[in-house]
């Protein structure tokens, strides 16, 4: 039986990035905070208008779901990381239970409710949350009270009680993960023939700097100085460009000479979803974007690594399922870069050159270590 016109339920689509639902069999977008996409919905079924009145925030009646979608409004356009966001919309609708509550009773008990409601969830592969996960998705509702209370929306004593309830130490829940791996070069070097040549690139990018997978996606031809000697390139946005840190990464001969087909190109971006498009099945009802996004990166290289183990079948070369090329992700060649530039040059010329901060010592010394991190480049990338 076909469902009722104006019947779909609302659901966040990665495709999309935002909650979408289908009307009289037509995608209608909704945004990404899940309380307004409701109510756009039942704006839809009650006038056939997904225009509906905004949320008002009043100080002395504000609930915990006004409350979210005051800090989703604001986080979208304070943090550039679309990870943070999409991790703070999480931590957001977990909050859906406690949407009515006064947002000044969200006090410390509240919190490890919530807590506890997080514990009790599945991932769709039936795993539990992990600990860190979990700690990470409590952190960013202590640091919505944060903003609500600079905002003088709710007293201070709220703030002060969330954050008198500590992370969850490991062994008294959640799910413990491991540490993510280097993937080896052997790896890495048996699924780039199965690449398309954007998507190559950008893993050779990635392991000759040492630069994160949002970084690599993101690379514009503006942001790179072109010098002799070292390129210096200055991302845009980064993890910490909210904070307002540089990130600098130096680019050595083999970079450069990856990179200058690319920077032939007139774009913004240089690296197109537009060229792979002969690597995957054409979708005529999908048109690629300006850039990649790191899910589709992430899906570009799983696709890779099986078009690599079907290859290693019709070879005939496997005796154990185990001998099959591992799936991996590219925020793995991070790892592998930042192993090998630490077994060759030392722990704090690593962190120099993969912009790590925890080091004091790097702060202290700026000058010489930026000339130690173009030293390495010059020599492996």
């Amino acid at each position: 039986m076909p469902r009722p016109k104006g019947d779909s339920p609302v659901k966040w689509s990665a495709t999309h990035g935002q909650y979408v639902l289908y009307h009289n069999r037509k995608l209608v977008r909704l945004g990404t905070n899940k309380v307004a996409a409701e109510r756009q919905r039942l704006a839809l079924l009650e006038t056939g208008e997904t225009k509906c009145p905004p949320i008002i925030v009043s100080g002395g009646s504000l609930s915990v779901g006004e409350a979210a979608a005051a800090y989703h409004a604001f986080a979208a356009g304070h943090y550039r990381d679309s990870r943070t966001i999409n991790r703070i919309l999480i931590a957001l609708e977990a909050l859906t239970p406690f949407a009515d509550l006064p947002a000044a009773d969200f006090k410390g008990r509240t919190i490890r409710q919530y807590r506890e409601t997080l514990l009790g969830r599945r991932k769709s592969n039936g795993e539990p949350l992990s600990r860190r996960y979990i700690n990470h998705l409590v952190q960013a509702i202590q640091m919505m009270f944060a903003w609500l209370v600079s905002e003088d929306y709710i007293p201070a004593d709220v703030l002060l009680s969330l954050r008198t309830v500590k992370a969850l130490e490991k062994g008294k829940g959640g799910r413990e993960k491991p540490p993510v791996p280097p993937v080896p070069d052997s790896v890495i070097e048996a699924t780039l023939p199965f690449c398309g040549p954007t998507v190559a690139a950008l893993i050779q990018l990635q392991r000759l700097t040492g630069c994160r997978p949002g970084e690599a996606i993101g690379c514009k031809g503006s942001e790179i100085k072109q010098v002799p000697g070292v390129w210096w390139w200055t991302p845009d946005e980064h993890k910490n460009a909210h904070r307002e840190k540089a990130r600098v990464i130096p680019i050595g001969p083999r970079g450069q000479a990856l990179l200058r087909q690319f920077l032939a190109h007139a774009r913004e971006y240089l690296f197109s979803p537009a060229d792979d498009c002969d690597s995957k099945p054409a979708n005529p009802m999908i048109r690629p974007g300006t850039a990649y996004t790191i899910a589709a990166y992430e899906n570009a290289i799983k696709r890779a690594v099986r078009r690599a183990r079907r290859a290693q079948v019709e070879r005939g070369d496997l005796l154990l399922s185990s001998a099959f090329v591992p799936l991996w992700c590219p925020g793995q060649i991070r790892h592998t870069t930042a192993t090998d530039i630490r077994r060759q040059f030392g722990r704090e010329a690593a962190a120099e050159f993969l912009g790590h901060s925890g080091l004091a010592v790097i702060d202290v010394y700026a000058e010489p270590s930026a000339q130690t991190a173009a030293e390495i480049a010059s020599k492996v990338g």
